[in-house]
C-alpha cells in the first residue's frame, strides 16, 4: 500500500482517497481526525463531510455488488492481472443496466463496524518527522463551510 500511494502518477491534481481511521494519515490518504471529545467544530465538519463522501462510496460499491454478485466473493478468475478489467467491465455493465431503467431493489444488512486503531499517532504531532497529509487535511478542513 505504502508504494502506491507515493506513486505520483497515481494521484494527478492532488487528488487522494478517503479511508477510515484504522489508516494512517497520508498526503495520499485522508482519514477523519481522531475524536478525543475535544474536537473543533472545524474539525467535525471535516469529519463529517468525511464520512458522508464515503458512505456515498460504499453506498455505490454496495449496489454495484448487488447487481454484479460474483464481486461479493472472491473473483472467479486466476489471473491477478485482469481482476481490475473484470470489475471496471462489471462498472460498465451496471451503468449501462441503470441508464436503461433497469433497477434492482438491494436489501442491506447492517455491517460489522470498523475496527478502531487506537494506536494511530496524533493527528497535529506526526511521531515519525512532518508528514504532507497533515497540511493537505489541515487545508481541506478550512476550506469548507
Amino acid at each position: 500500500m505504502a508504494s502506491y500511494l507515493g506513486d505520483v502518477e497515481k494521484f494527478p491534481e492532488n487528488s487522494h482517497l478517503l479511508g477510515d481511521s484504522a489508516y494512517s494519515l497520508h498526503e495520499n490518504l485522508l482519514v477523519p481526525y481522531r475524536d478525543d471529545g475535544h474536537l473543533r467544530e472545524r474539525k467535525k465538519n471535516y469529519n463529517y463531510r468525511h464520512a458522508s463522501a464515503r458512505v456515498a462510496v460504499e453506498r455505490c460499491i454496495g449496489l454495484l455488488k448487488g447487481r454484479m454478485r460474483s464481486l461479493l466473493h472472491c473473483l472467479p478468475m486466476s489471473r491477478v492481472d485482469l481482476m481490475a478489467h473484470y470489475i471496471v467491465a462489471c462498472c460498465v455493465v451496471h451503468n449501462i443496466c441503470t441508464m436503461r431503467g433497469d433497477e434492482i431493489f438491494v436489501i442491506t444488512l447492517p455491517g460489522q463496524p470498523h475496527a478502531e486503531n487506537v494506536a494511530r499517532e496524533r493527528d497535529d504531532l506526526p511521531q515519525q518527522g512532518p508528514n504532507p497529509g497533515i497540511n493537505k487535511r489541515n487545508f481541506i478542513k478550512d476550506s469548507l463551510r
